[in-house]
């Protein structure tokens, strides 16, 4: 049986393919002469490598130099793409970035300006500094249209989704690995991407995260719709069983899936340290979602479906109700969940319809009974209160109906239906009183001249002078 502890023969090669003589050294310390004579330190390709590693940086500087006394924009911005390319050859990330973002003040079209944003967030991501990652990825993807190829734009969306990763913000991180492009790690893709996020990190840590803060629902539209996320999925088998599972409501099944793309995520440089926090995350969500459907659950059924134990099971429901995330009750004697939500859902339906035979209310009790009735008095309250706030604002604002007015102008100002019937109707009750007003008046006349009358002479003896007087 081959010991464990052994590096794999493939590696033998790969230590001195390349130019970073710390990391090599720091390898070599590592395995510690447990692998053989053939891993051990090699002094002499040490010796040549920073040799000719420092004969190139001579001539790039040299270059530099020259183009900055030509005040030649473009050399300036070559020399120093390359000299920051120099330094991440040789594993010191932190000039590499430092080079790159003063590249990106000698750049004079757009397309160089996504490729120096680009280069600096690669070189952020190799130091660890994934704030500056995403920062500078965000600044190459806010180029104009154009100004990245396929794989340039697919490697700045997977900067972006590392540093979204990094942040432990789990629903961005999802969301963005499932806009990077098909064409990551392709051919003319920038040097290094693919150490950045080959397709199996993008199917891996994309995967975990969306099981972790996304809905089936989303995770239907926004995740295994994304055709570019649905290309990189067969890169990690264990990632694509769990998302479909999940959206096939095969929470049993998706959990082990679950459970084993977190065992590979253990063996991931960046999500190592975070596989068993999306491993819980993506069961409490899980096991949330699961249980929401039902108004009674019995926990030994479930646990068969979830492929557990009902105690263990029991347990989980229990920190998911103290959290807030489940709104339900345990019966631990009988064994069962029961919905607090649909319990007070059939007092509501049994307290809005009494007397109404076939509502279903097999959870009410006293206490839902008495929730639904003060939940009932405080609404009746809320709408009396709106009312009344409603019919004092109309009175302040003189909004009121009143009755028709009799006098000649026809009712309130701004005009009524009826204003003509009115006015007509005004008119003629005036005529009306100025007609029957003669005959009153000479009844009062007669009234005073009644002395007169007496020695009045007849129709024959001529005219009076005038009312109440004589000829």
């Amino acid at each position: 049986m081959p010991r464990r502890d052994r590096p794999h023969p493939s590696l033998r090669p790969s230590l001195q393919s390349t130019r970073d003589t710390n990391t090599y050294k720091a390898l070599i310390a590592r395995i510690a002469g447990r692998a053989g004579p053939g891993y051990e330190l090699d002094q002499g390709w040490l010796a040549a490598t920073d040799t000719a590693a420092a004969a190139d940086r001579t001539a790039i500087e040299a270059d530099l130099a020259a183009s900055r006394s030509a005040l030649t924009k473009d050399a300036i911005r070559a020399g120093t793409t390359a000299l920051g390319e120099w330094h991440m050859g040789r594993g010191d990330y932190g000039a590499a970035l430092r080079a790159h973002a003063r590249a990106r003040d000698y750049c004079s079209t757009p397309a160089h300006v996504g490729a120096a944003c680009l280069a600096a967030a690669r070189a952020a991501a190799a130091a660890g500094d994934f704030g500056h990652a995403g920062a500078y990825a965000a600044k190459a993807e806010a180029a104009p249209a154009g100004a990245l190829d396929p794989p340039a734009a697919a490697a700045a969306a997977a900067a972006a989704a590392a540093a979204a990763f990094d942040a432990r913000k789990w629903r961005a991180a999802a969301l963005k690995y499932a806009a990077v492009g098909v064409d990551l790690g392709g051919d003319g893709a920038p040097p290094g991407d693919g150490w950045l996020a080959a397709p199996a990190d993008v199917a891996l840590c994309g995967a975990l995260a969306a099981l972790a803060s996304l809905d089936r629902g989303e995770i239907r539209a926004h995740i295994l719709g994304s055709p570019s996320f649905r290309h990189h999925l067969p890169a990690c088998p264990p990632a694509a069983a769990a998302l479909r599972a999940l959206a096939a409501a095969r929470f049993g099944d998706a959990l082990a899936a679950a459970r084993a793309a977190s065992s590979l995520a253990r063996l991931h440089p960046r999500a190592a340290g975070v596989a068993d926090e999306l491993y819980a995350l993506a069961r409490s969500r899980a096991l949330t979602q699961y249980v929401k459907p039902y108004a009674a659950l019995r926990l030994d059924a479930a646990a068969s479906t979830l492929a557990t134990d009902a105690a263990t099971l029991e347990d989980e429901l229990a920190a998911l109700i103290q959290d807030g995330a489940i709104d339900a009750r345990l019966d631990a004697a009988a064994g069962v969940l029961v919905s607090r939500a649909r319990a007070r859902a059939s007092a509501a339906d049994a307290a809005a319809a009494p007397g109404v035979a076939g509502v279903p209310d097999p959870a009410a009790d006293a206490a839902a009974a008495a929730l639904a009735a003060a939940v009932a008095a405080g609404r009746a309250y809320v709408r009396d209160a709106a009312a009344l706030l409603l019919r004092a604002a109309l009175v302040t604002a003189d909004v009121v109906e009143r009755p028709p007015s009799n006098d000649r102008g026809g009712g309130r100002r701004g005009g009524d239906r009826d204003a003509a019937q009115r006015e007509a109707w005004g008119e003629g009750v005036e005529a009306g009183r100025r007609g029957g007003a003669r005959e009153p008046e000479a009844e009062a006349g007669d009234d005073g001249d009644d002395d007169d009358d007496l020695g009045a002479p007849g129709p024959s003896e001529g005219p009076r002078a005038g009312r109440g007087g004589r000829a």
